[in-house]
């Protein structure tokens, strides 16, 4: 191999590694940058996990008034019937 061809190699090698290192510190930001963001993201899925649960409180106890207020609803009615009941037979 001739002395040019190696010289070229040789700084085309070093040119190889200053682009890998420069990528190692761009890779490594990256990774960095993307750890930040996983702990973002579990950190709004454990608010959404209990605002969720929250809701779901919420939604059975809305249920659960909802269950009351329709068997007054039919007990009123039964009620009501019975007095209409009473009054045809006065």
């Amino acid at each position: 191999m001739s002395k040019d061809k190696l010289e070229s190699l040789v700084k085309r090698m070093e040119e190889t590694l200053l682009e890998m290192e420069q990528l190692k510190v761009h890779c490594g930001k990256q990774s960095e940058e993307l750890g930040l963001l996983v702990v973002e993201l579990r950190r709004e899925n454990q608010e959404l996990v209990e605002k969720y649960d929250e809701l779901a409180v919420e939604m059975k106890e809305a249920n659960e008034i909802i269950d009351q207020l329709q068997d007054t609803k039919h007990a009123f009615n039964a009620k009501e019937r019975q007095a209409q009941k009473l009054s045809r037979h006065l």
